[in-house]
């Protein structure tokens, strides 16, 4: 980010936080972390934040994998990632890369299902499937783009001096993971 622009971000640190506190609840003392593309800056932020959160909940952090985003990623890395076991914490940070992770590992899922603890990154609808139970992190896309648009409309309310307006994000369980049924609001902005 240019520090010299304003910018409008969406809060990852806190639903970060709050996950892995409910993986902590959930009985996990360890977590693997699949991350994507760890050349871009807000990776490398988002990553911080997951490890800044483990060592708060005293998780250990039993291995790292590199994807890139995507389902195909997730299915490549499925048999490290697994490796660990339903003992520890699975965290991606796209929901998609933890889809992959449970499609390529169906076999060794099954033994346990309820057992594990999936955790994603994007809120995308179909992570609140039974197919996946991933409890995931988002933000109001909506408020999002409105704040985008004001800028658009109105940019001199973001002239100097440059800041950040934050988007709230949120932690939201999946149902079989003590989440509701369907997610229907995000929190207002702050």
């Amino acid at each position: 980010r240019d520090d010299t622009a304003p910018s409008i971000v969406a809060d990852e640190a806190t639903p970060i936080a709050a996950a892995v506190a409910h993986a902590r609840a959930r009985g996990k003392s360890r977590a693997v972390l699949v991350t994507g593309r760890q050349t871009s800056p807000v990776e490398q932020a988002r990553i911080a934040a997951y490890r800044a959160a483990f060592a708060a909940q005293g998780l250990t952090l039993s291995a790292e994998h590199a994807g890139d985003y995507s389902y195909e990623s997730g299915r490549s890395l499925s048999a490290a990632v697994l490796r660990d076991g339903p003992e520890a914490a699975i965290f991606a940070t796209a929901d998609a890369m933890a889809m992959g992770v449970i499609d390529a590992g169906r076999a060794d899922i099954a033994g346990k299902p309820g057992d594990w603890a999936f955790y994603g990154f994007d809120a995308l609808s179909l992570a609140r499937s039974e197919a996946y139970p991933i409890s995931s992190i988002g933000y109001d896309l909506d408020a999002y783009i409105a704040r985008v648009i004001d800028h658009l409309r109105q940019p001199e309310l973001f002239v100097a001096p440059a800041g950040v307006i934050t988007i709230p994000g949120s932690f939201m369980p999946h149902p079989f993971c003590g989440g509701p049924a369907a997610f229907e609001c995000w929190p207002a902005e702050s």
